[in-house]
């Protein structure tokens, strides 16, 4: 009976060592699973803002062809569709700034992304005016140098943010790999002392039945 309540008490104070172990690494993983949660969702917004800006830079390419295109024919239609590209850019832009200018240096970039956008469809609008008065074609020049010179300006500043929030993407996929890689490490800790406190209570266990045993058999005798 004495043998039987000494193991019962050593496999008691085992489980709770284990139960401990386990409850730690509970108490440490749980914040590190909270932060990943939330580096996950700040990086949700952050995908959106580099489609979003994707977007507007594929417009504006769409934008020079159209341009192109309207100096080739002239005609109605290709005005048309000029004028939509123009207004889905300005759109979009505005979106964009409404949306993830959350603070003071992306708004001022965002508001200069959306000026520009209104200068171009300004010089758009003129150079429509000049081409309907037939005007010279030095003037028509000048007007579209300084309209692809707007759009190159724009570009730069899309580059420029979009470089920057790719910038603090990759900070936010680093962060969450150095918490996970972090997590890990404290799994397998708290795995291998689990394993290492199971093995030494079967080591005692096992020598102390031995020994109860070997002393009953003298006994015994």
């Amino acid at each position: 009976m004495e043998l039987k309540s000494s193991v019962t008490r050593k496999v008691f104070v085992g489980f709770i060592l284990v139960v401990l172990l386990s409850s730690l690494f509970l108490f440490i993983s749980y914040p590190l699973l909270q932060n990943i949660s939330d580096l996950s969702k700040s990086a949700l917004p952050l995908a959106k803002l580099s489609n979003s800006l994707e977007d507007i830079d594929k417009s504006y390419s769409k934008l020079d062809l159209c341009i192109e295109k309207y100096l080739q024919v002239g005609s109605k239609s290709s005005k048309n569709i000029l004028q939509v590209e123009m207004k889905y850019i300005i759109e979009k832009t505005w979106e964009t700034m409404e949306a993830y200018s959350t603070t003071n240096e992306s708004e001022a970039l965002y508001q200069k992304l959306y000026k520009f956008a209104f200068t171009i469809q300004s010089e758009i609008e003129d150079l429509f005016r000049i081409k309907e008065e037939k005007q010279s074609s030095y003037i028509a020049n000048k007007k579209l140098i300084s309209i692809f010179s707007s759009v190159n300006k724009v570009r730069v500043l899309l580059d420029s943010i979009k470089y920057k929030n790719m910038l603090m993407l990759q900070q936010n996929v680093s962060a969450q790999d150095m918490l996970i890689r972090n997590m890990m490490k404290c799994f397998l800790i708290v795995e291998i002392t689990i394993i290492f406190i199971a093995f030494v209570i079967f080591f005692f266990i096992s020598r102390f039945i031995i020994l109860r045993a070997k002393k009953m058999t003298t006994s015994l005798r």
